[in-house]
This record gives C-alpha cells, sequence and structure tokens, in this order.
C-alpha cells in the first residue's frame, strides 16, 4: 500500500518511489526521499492495523461493543470510554493519543448541518491506531536502537509517519430517523483514507529538514549522554517535520549501483490547459528535457465497453469499442554520433557519424529532426518504429557533396571524467572521385584543433549555420589523388551534454545506403 501510494503522489517526478527504496536490506543515503519511504511505510502499517482490526479481520484483536446512549450530554461525559479493539479480549486503549481534541471539535459539522439537539450514540467499531502504531513500533525496534544519527533519522521519520495517521482521526457518522429527517445518529471514529495521508507527508517531504554533521558530530557513541546529546542539538526540530542527512543525487542519470534506472523510457503527459495538476503540466520538461532527454509522442488505442445489455437471465453483453487515441509521450536518449573503429561502408563522408556531437535536442526546428515539444500539436504522431525518426523536412541542403566518399576511418577518445571535458582524434582514409580544392564535413559542438589532408596543414572554415567544416590545404593545393587521408584533432565538453552515442546514415534518391 505504502509503494503504491507513493507513486502516485510521485508518478510526476523523476524520482518515483522504487521498490528498491522501500528495502532495508540495502545501504542507502540519508535522502529526503528515504525519509518520506520511511514516514509513508510506517504510517501504511498503523492504517491497515487500526482499520483491519475495526472491522474484525485479525483473529488477535476484535471490536468491543457499545452501550446505548440516549443524549448528547450523555454520551460526551463517556467520551473517553469510546469503544476500541481488543486484543486477546482485552482492551488496547490509544497509546499516546487523547480522544480530547477529537471531542472538543466532533460537534461542529452536525451542529452546522443538523441543529444542536442531534441525538446521537456510539455505534460500530472506531479506528484505533493506538494499536496499529504499537505494533509499528515493535517492529522497526531494531532499525530505532542507537545514538547515531542513522538511528535517530529512522526513529524521527518513523513517528511522524505514525502520528500523521493518528491525527488523521474523524468522527464518522450515520443518520437515522423517519424521511431522512436525521433525528439519531450513529457515530464513529475513523482514520482518514490512504491518500490523503500520503499527500499529507508529501508536504511534510517538501518542507523536509537537512541535518549536518556539525549537529551531530561528539554524539556517534552509543549510550544514554550521547543520545541527550543528540536531541539537545536537534532540538529546533519539529516532531511534525521529517529530517534527512545527505544530499539527493542526480534522478535524471542511471546509477547501477543502486539499480536506480534515470528517467530515460518515463512517460509524461501533456494535459490540457484545464488541468490542475502543476507537476503533471511540467512532466515533459522535467523527466525528458531537463535530463537532456527528448519527447517521443505515441498513439495508444484504448477499447471500452459500450452498448451493455443485460439478457434474461442471466448474462451482460457488451461490444469492445475502440473509443480513440491516445497520445503518449516517452523520454529517449539525445543521440550523440559515434562510428566504430575501421568500418566500410559506403556512406557519405560525415564527421557527425565518426566523431562526436553533442546535444541532439538541440538542433534548430529548421533541420527537422527534432522538433521542440512546445512546438508540436496535441494531435498525436503515429510511430511505427521507436528508433526512426519521421523526417518531414527536405534534408538535402545539409547533405554533403558526393565526390569524396569514406572507405575506413579510425576514431580516437579520450574522455576527462574529473573536467567533463574530452580530446579525440580522427583518422579517414576517402575515394576523392573528382578534383577538388575543399573537403566538406558536418560537425557541431567541437572545437577543431588543427586539420591535415594528405599530410598537409589544412586551414579550416565552420559554416555554422549548416553546420559545416570546409578545409583546404594551405599549400593551395587541390585534393586529386584517388585514395586521400584526413586527419582532424578536437576538443569538447561533454558536461551536461553526452547521454550516448549512435550511427546514422540515409538513402540517396536512387535508394542507396549512404
Amino acid at each position: 500500500m505504502a509503494m503504491i501510494f507513493c507513486n502516485k503522489e510521485f508518478k510526476w517526478k523523476r524520482w518515483n518511489c522504487p521498490t528498491s527504496d522501500f528495502s532495508r536490506k540495502t545501504n542507502h543515503l540519508l535522502t529526503k526521499e528515504i525519509a518520506y519511504t520511511r514516514a509513508i511505510i510506517s504510517a501504511a502499517i498503523v492504517h491497515s492495523i487500526s482499520r483491519n482490526c475495526s472491522q474484525s479481520k485479525h483473529k488477535s484483536c476484535n471490536c468491543n461493543s457499545l452501550h446505548p446512549s440516549s443524549t448528547l450530554e450523555k454520551e460526551m461525559q463517556r467520551m473517553e470510554k469510546i469503544p476500541l479493539p481488543k486484543i486477546d479480549n482485552n482492551p488496547t486503549g490509544v497509546i499516546g493519543n487523547s480522544y480530547n481534541n477529537v471531542q472538543k471539535q466532533f460537534n461542529k459539522f452536525e451542529e452546522a448541518k443538523y441543529g444542536k439537539d442531534i441525538v446521537w450514540s456510539w455505534g460500530g467499531c472506531s479506528d484505533d491506531p493506538g494499536h496499529g502504531e504499537h505494533e509499528a513500533r515493535k517492529l522497526f525496534a531494531d532499525y530505532e536502537r542507537g545514538s547515531d544519527a542513522q538511528a535517530f533519522i529512522e526513529k524521527h521519520n518513523n513517528r511522524v509517519g505514525r502520528q500523521v495517521v493518528k491525527e488523521s482521526l474523524v468522527r464518522k457518522c450515520r443518520c437515522h430517523g423517519v424521511s431522512g429527517s436525521c433525528s439519531h445518529q450513529t457515530c464513529w471514529l475513523e482514520v482518514a483514507p490512504f491518500g490523503q495521508i500520503a499527500r499529507t507527508l508529501k508536504d511534510r517531504y517538501k518542507n523536509a529538514v537537512r541535518i549536518s554533521f556539525e549537529q551531530i558530530r561528539g554524539a556517534r557513541t552509543i549510550g544514554n549522554t550521547a543520545r541527550f546529546q543528540l536531541n539537545q542539538k536537534l532540538s529546533h526540530i519539529s516532531p511534525k517535520q521529517l529530517v534527512y542527512l545527505d544530499e539527493s543525487p542526480d534522478y535524471c542519470v542511471p546509477n547501477s549501483s543502486t539499480g536506480w534506472p534515470g528517467t530515460i523510457g518515463r512517460a509524461c503527459s501533456r494535459p490540457g490547459r484545464n488541468s490542475s495538476d502543476h507537476e503533471e503540466k511540467r512532466s515533459c520538461r522535467n523527466l525528458c528535457r531537463s535530463c537532456g532527454h527528448r519527447v517521443r509522442r505515441q498513439k495508444k488505442k484504448i477499447a471500452i465497453r459500450c452498448n451493455c445489455a443485460f439478457q434474461w437471465c442471466c448474462e451482460l453483453s457488451m461490444i469492445n469499442h475502440l473509443k480513440g487515441i491516445l497520445p503518449v509521450t516517452r523520454s529517449q536518449h539525445l543521440n550523440i554520433a559515434l562510428s566504430l573503429t575501421r568500418i566500410y561502408r559506403p556512406v557519405a563522408f560525415c564527421i557527425s557519424t565518426i566523431v562526436l556531437g553533442v546535444n541532439y535536442a538541440n538542433l534548430k526546428s529548421n533541420q527537422g529532426n527534432v522538433r521542440s515539444p512546445e512546438d508540436e500539436s496535441d494531435s498525436p504522431v503515429e510511430i511505427e518504429n521507436p528508433f526512426i525518426i519521421h523526417n518531414p523536412t527536405d534534408m538535402s541542403k545539409y547533405r554533403l557533396p558526393l565526390l569524396i566518399l569514406p572507405k575506413t576511418y579510425d576514431l580516437y577518445l579520450y574522455p576527462d571524467l574529473q573536467t567533463g571535458n574530452f580530446s579525440g582524434k580522427i583518422i579517414a582514409s576517402v575515394n576523392v572521385s573528382e578534383t577538388t580544392d575543399v573537403v566538406t564535413v558536418n560537425s557541431k559542438g567541437l572545437s577543431i584543433k588543427n586539420a591535415k589532408i594528405d599530410n598537409e596543414e589544412a586551414s579550416i572554415d565552420y559554416d555554422e549555420k549548416f553546420e559545416r567544416l570546409n578545409l583546404r590545404k594551405k599549400s593551395g593545393n587541390n585534393v586529386d589523388s584517388p585514395n586521400s587521408v584526413i586527419e582532424m584533432e578536437f576538443d569538447g565538453d561533454m558536461k551536461n551534454k553526452i547521454t550516448g552515442l549512435y550511427t546514422s546514415s540515409y538513402k540517396n534518391k536512387n535508394g542507396e545506403l549512404r
């Protein structure tokens, strides 16, 4: 239950309550997300036990019977004797929970709706979060022992989850009387639906407090003195606030050590303007574009049952009807071009298939490869192959002259993970079909340090509009050898840009693969 409602609350967030974060077999960083999972697990245990006991679903606890009452005044005098579940035929009582606040407030709604003279009595069986709290504390007792920061955070966040359930108690009543006059009410106490508790904990998550190492320094030992020191240093923290120790990691990026897959492949939503869910409205930006992924739109067929009819006796006939097309958007990698070493293929010589290109999503819209999701219409686009981008724009102006074709090429990359930069070198053997004074290649986002054509230094002229490099021999000689070699050295920046690798090709007007 905790995972289900956690997923609902964080559906449009980068962190969406993975199963691994609910496991205690893994040593997690004490982030605010882990604080939320601890709190909602404790809350779910208290909530489930409270509800199940009041409904007599557990053999170890059941509902105590009530004595009827005739007036509101008499029932208020017996407020502390509200029927509670019993364990092994012994009433439990609410641990650490008083009904005084309920007693002061429980009349307001009924007085405003029905008047002050309504006769009511307790009926049914009230939920007892005290028993659920008792069981939850026993279950997590081993994790809460100790005086270090981990034990403190575990105990504190578990208590927050339990307390939210206890504070959610409300009085529910059912009216009785002729023609709905509500001359008499039967009432009981009930914890709020768990969805409401999950939302309350999410609000606590947003306002969680981080504990620094300086606050817990000197109190990471076992004993009552250390526990007193820790409590004194953290006395400013409200018992209603979640606490955490470590900053959250970048959830855009996969983490193999924890099993976190990143946000790639997640579904986002583009609801209509009338949607009130702010997180859903920003989901494509939050899950995809801000993480360096592009958004791919798909159509999903939804079948619903219609023309249902009951046939005597006793069948229900219906027709499966295709309701329509539901657009679904998903996050995809921003591909980055990289060819394999020593590949023999008759494709147009293009540096974008040989060296690293950066940030595929930042290509201008007039290239047609990628459209910004803001520029897309709300009508869904059929995607036949998730790895093929249908391109309606004429790309001929971006194609390179066919007088130079690659034969073989070698690529060398030298990434520096500390600085986030990389350097590299490309050596390509090409076939020159016609004499030319310029060699044109594609390049984007790279700083070309030097270039050579047949071991002669070459000048570099960059055409930013079409993302081309025009190379010419500094000696002024033409490129006329049928078998020429082109060399280039380059630098680049991979911080927040490089997310994957891809190779590219296309078919010319003759249907030949290039």
